[in-house]
């Protein structure tokens, strides 16, 4: 979608407020009925586009994986499409409540920018206040995928320079509490270059967390890929779930929405993230930031 047609989107959206105002007049005083119609999805179109994104809630999950875990707790924050949607301001914030938050360590599964100019990706500098360890990696839309702009060279310097760990097609070995950990950065399902390889235990008792944006993903993990659990996000949980309806528009071609999945012998987790692409809403979809216990 052109970016003036996503800017009309995003500044014709305050006129909202207006139209309802006149709409509660004329159905008061000129008891014109169907105003109140008129008004009550004008007030919905409110309350999905200012409301409901603004409500970030915390996702609590317990996760079984059959005593691997050993009850290390992740934070995943997914999608946050920094741009013309999502201000450095919003940033911020996410950036305050997760650090009220008690965890190991916090992973992003990619999907910084939507429409954000290079020269303002140094708004990622917020990430450095996070006091948890941290590792990211690109999403779709960092890479311009399938329709859009290349930003990942730009976009992965600029979070290096401020200290922040990509591991595109890398891994980062830690050990937490005495566990030895490898999360295995996968690079997104839209580039075909996702290095499976490094889905391998160095050792028995180590915790493989396979961290990618597009869940899709999984089904093209070669057999004997050792992933304890892989953790994306991309899908938004659906963003606007007008129910019976939402599900035909979800970009998955396996039906992935959010929440926690059994894909053969692999449990995938998909955060619905916190951002929104193209229509600056969410509807029965708010914004999350997820916290598992891996048990």
């Amino acid at each position: 979608m052109p970016d003036f047609i996503l800017g009309l989107i995003f500044y014709l959206s305050y006129l909202a407020f207006p139209i309802l105002a006149g709409l509660i007049y004329f159905a008061l005083k000129k008891r014109r009925y169907l105003c109140w119609v008129w008004a009550f999805f004008v007030l919905l179109f409110i309350y999905s586009r200012f409301i409901e994104t603004s409500l970030i809630r915390i996702d609590q999950e317990s996760i079984d994986l059959g005593g691997k875990g050993n009850g290390l707790k992740v934070i995943v924050a997914s999608d946050f499409h920094v741009g013309i949607f999502f201000s450095q301001a919003k940033l911020r914030r996410v950036v305050e409540k997760i650090n009220t938050l008690d965890a190991d360590l916090i992973l992003i599964p990619g999907d910084f920018v939507f429409k954000l100019p290079i020269a303002k990706f140094s708004e990622f500098a917020e990430l450095e206040k996070i006091k948890l360890p941290l590792a990211v990696v690109l999403g779709n839309h960092d890479y311009g995928r399938p329709r859009g702009t290349d930003v990942s060279p730009e976009l992965m310097a600029s979070l290096e320079s401020d200290g922040i760990r990509v591991i595109d097609n890398q891994t980062w070995d830690l050990e937490v509490g005495g566990k030895k950990i490898k999360v295995v950065g996968l690079s997104d399902y839209y580039n075909n270059a996702a290095d499976f390889r490094l889905l391998q235990k160095d050792s028995p008792d180590q915790l493989l967390i396979s961290l990618t944006h597009n869940p899709d993903i999984v089904y093209q993990y070669p057999t004997g890929s050792e992933a304890d659990i892989t953790i994306a996000g991309h899908i938004h949980g659906g963003q606007v779930r007008i129910p019976w309806i939402y599900k035909s528009f979800i970009p998955s071609d396996y039906g992935f929405v959010a929440g926690l999945y059994h894909i053969g012998e692999y449990p995938v987790f998909v955060s619905a993230g916190i951002g929104t692409v193209l229509l600056p809403m969410r509807f029965f979809c708010p914004p999350e930031i997820n916290v598992l216990e891996l048990n």
